[in-house]
Formats: C-alpha cells, sequence, structure tokens
C-alpha cells in the first residue's frame, strides 16, 4: 500500500490540427524533470477532484477528466530522502480548448505543448513515458463524436451485422453500389472494420472508411459517415449511408455536421466536400441540412472512352472556425480584365 498518494491528468489539446500534450517542468529536486500536472490529495477529496484542482492551480486550466481512463503508477521516494516509503500517482485524461496556459509560479517553473513524440523525448522517467503512451493509444482506439441524439464513433467488430444491412439498404445499392465493394459478403465484413480501426490507431486520415453511428438512447448502429481524402479532388470527402427505417429523421445530417467541425477542428482544415448523384435528391437534403453548401454542379469526361459522363453536384462546408472569407462565387467583387473601376 502506498505512503502518499498524488492525482493529476495527462491534458491535450490540437494546435492547428496536432494533439499536443501539457508537459511542467517543476523546482527544487525536480528542476529539468519533465511530467504532467499532479499533487496531493486533501482531506475529503475524490482522486477526479484532485486532479482538476491540480491541473487548474498548476497550468490554469478548466478541465473535466475523460470517465474511461485512468492510469497509475508507484514508486520509492528515493528522491526525497525516503527510499522505504511508496508513493501513488493516479492520472486521467482531459482536453482543453481556447485557453490559455498560466504556470503556477511557485511550482512550475515551466509549461510547454508538445507533441507525441516530443513529450516522449522530453521524459526522464520510464513511467511517464507509459502512461503518455498508454493515453495516446486510448485517443487513436477510442476515438467518438457525442451529440445530443447520436454518438459517432469506430466501428466495432460486433457491429458487423448492422455494417452488413447498412451496405445491403436498397438505396445504398441504388446511389452506392460499390460501398465497402460491389460483391462484398458478410464473412468479408470483419476485414473491412479492422483495417477501419488500424487506419485510425495508425493516424491515417486519407484513406477510406467508414464509422458507426450510433442511437445514443439504444445503442443500435442505425448507418455510417463515410470518410476519405478524394482521390482525384486531393480534398477530405464526406458521405453518409442509413439503414431505410431511419431514413427521413435528420441522424445522418446531425452525424455529418458534428463530424465535419470536429475533424477540420482538429486537423487545421478548413472544410469538408461531398459529391453525390444529381438525381439524389434525399442526399442533397442531407448536405444542406448540415451546412454543405452547392459550390457547382460538374461534368466527368472520361478519356479513357473519350466520352462525358455522369453530372455530380459538389457542395463544400466550412467549419465554423474558418478564417476564409472567400469561400463560394460571388463572396469576391469581379472586375473582369479592367481593374480601372476596382475600389481600393
Amino acid at each position: 500500500m502506498a505512503d502518499e498518494k498524488a492525482c493529476g491528468a495527462i491534458v491535450f489539446t490540437y494546435e492547428n490540427g496536432v494533439r499536443k500534450y501539457v508537459i511542467i517542468r517543476g523546482y527544487g529536486i525536480y528542476q529539468g524533470y519533465c511530467g504532467f500536472p499532479k499533487g496531493h490529495v486533501e482531506a475529503g477529496e475524490t482522486e477526479c477532484e484532485t486532479a482538476i484542482r491540480e491541473v487548474k492551480e498548476e497550468t490554469g486550466l478548466d478541465v473535466v477528466p475523460f470517465d474511461d481512463f485512468r492510469t497509475v503508477d508507484e514508486h520509492a521516494l528515493a528522491r526525497e530522502g525516503r527510499p522505504n516509503d511508496k508513493k501513488m500517482n493516479v492520472y486521467f485524461l482531459a482536453e482543453y480548448h481556447n485557453q490559455e496556459l498560466v504556470a503556477q509560479k511557485s511550482e512550475v517553473s515551466e509549461i510547454a505543448l508538445m507533441t507525441y513524440e516530443e513529450a516522449l523525448d522530453s521524459f526522464q522517467y520510464e513511467e511517464s513515458k507509459r502512461e503518455l503512451m498508454e493515453a495516446e493509444s486510448y485517443l487513436r482506439k477510442s476515438w467518438k463524436i457525442e451529440t445530443e441524439r447520436l454518438i459517432v464513433r469506430l466501428f466495432r467488430e460486433d457491429d458487423g451485422e448492422a455494417l452488413y444491412r447498412i451496405k445491403t439498404d436498397p438505396q445504398v445499392l441504388e446511389f452506392c453500389p460499390d460501398f465497402l465493394d460491389v460483391d462484398v459478403k458478410q464473412e468479408d465484413i470483419l476485414k473491412y472494420i479492422q483495417a477501419f480501426r488500424k487506419y485510425e490507431e495508425d493516424g491515417d486520415t486519407d484513406t477510406w472508411r467508414c464509422y458507426a453511428i450510433e442511437n445514443r438512447e439504444t445503442g443500435e448502429v442505425m448507418g455510417a459517415i463515410t470518410f476519405s481524402k478524394h482521390n482525384m479532388l486531393h480534398e477530405y470527402e464526406l458521405g453518409w449511408m442509413m439503414i431505410g427505417e431511419y431514413y427521413g429523421k435528420g441522424y445522418a445530417s446531425e452525424a455529418a455536421e458534428a463530424f465535419s467541425e470536429s475533424f477540420c477542428r482538429k486537423h487545421g482544415v478548413d472544410y469538408l466536400i461531398a459529391v453525390m448523384d444529381i438525381d439524389n435528391p434525399a442526399s442533397r437534403r442531407t448536405a444542406e441540412k448540415s451546412g454543405f453548401r452547392l459550390f457547382e454542379k460538374r461534368t466527368v469526361y472520361d478519356y479513357h472512352y473519350n466520352r462525358y459522363a455522369d453530372d455530380y453536384f459538389y457542395f463544400r462546408r466550412y467549419w465554423t472556425g474558418c478564417t476564409l472569407k472567400d469561400r463560394f462565387y460571388g463572396d469576391a467583387p469581379y472586375y473582369g480584365r479592367s481593374t480601372s473601376d476596382r475600389q481600393e
């Protein structure tokens, strides 16, 4: 049993689309040593309450720790001259947005935001490295977005039946017959789910994958968000597929809006695109309801067969934090070839 106990948090944020961790250096015997904000548990406090208080005192940040991440280490207090006593450190995980880091002058000599790799290199203690690796692994594996009615998350291996229902839905077959693959069989679904999870764990944001749209109340998977970097347009593309009984209830647009905002904020991307058949009015309504706006109608020219192919609609959705002023046709004044009448 530990003689002392301290609690803190592994705190992170996103800066220009890159996840960065809050790393502090202390004074005294810990001068020059990097770690996470933490402190001793006071009388009557829970572990989580201590972590929240210590993060606030040492960094100035208000955080709410995740409720399903907790990591612990124990070590002898040799540096304090008490080699026979043990101390337990408990760390939670927390994210912050749009707050200023303010170091507690009495205990923190320096505070910095570091990437995962930078933080690993800065640590002198193996336990700190292990704890950071656990946090990074957790964030890559347990990615999810929550809305009022939905959870958008990675597909799990027990979601195979639901994903196959989406694949074989009549409307999906009509407008996107190659969803997953044209001839995919139910026994093939698991390999797709495993691949989607690996892309996420590897930090791959380009390869095509699906995310489950789950009903928060019932836990049912009702549809999927599709996402990739378009192989011809080289822009991030969002799509949606729903099981027939959940059409027309606003689930797809709610999920698309939440995903768009989250991805753009975290990865420093100004907008996502959506492309669709011009004969798919339901998908167009979903796009517009989720904040996408028609950019233009496009016609594809097939150079292999030397002919024009089907027309499609090209939409864009700029996230709410985008600073670009000129986004669509007509946003900037057009003066033609002459600029003599331009207002400076």
